[in-house]
């Protein structure tokens, strides 16, 4: 689905290619939406890297409670995580080394402390 053609084109949209890889991990059904996707997760990176309140989220962003909403739902299903875990396996792999390291497990904390 394409974005949003009235939105700006902010420094914290994804690209592409970062879209085409984080899709996988989100549950796009095709169904008629108001808002793609894509958009409300461009709105969460906005707010992640400026650091501003949900309310204040720019308007030419989806809503902020759905934006808020699609972020608490991924984040209670472990989305986020999942994605992490497996991009820090694949950047390992790509930078040839072990997919695990030398821990057997991840969890949030071994994944700040790696040594990637």
């Amino acid at each position: 689905m394409p974005i949003n053609k009235g939105m700006n084109n902010y420094p914290t949209n994804l690209t592409d290619n970062q879209w085409q890889v984080i899709e996988k991990f989100l549950d796009v059904q095709e169904r008629k939406r108001k808002y793609p996707l894509r958009n409300i997760v461009n709105a969460i990176n906005y707010l992640l890297k400026t650091g501003c309140q949900w309310r204040m989220l720019p308007k030419d962003f989806p809503p902020y409670n759905l934006a808020y909403y699609y972020f608490s739902k991924w984040k209670n299903e472990g989305v986020f995580e999942d994605l992490f875990i497996k991009l820090h396996i694949w950047l390992r792999i790509i930078l040839g080394r072990e997919e695990c390291g030398i821990r057997s497990g991840y969890d949030s904390i071994s994944l700040l402390f790696s040594d990637v």
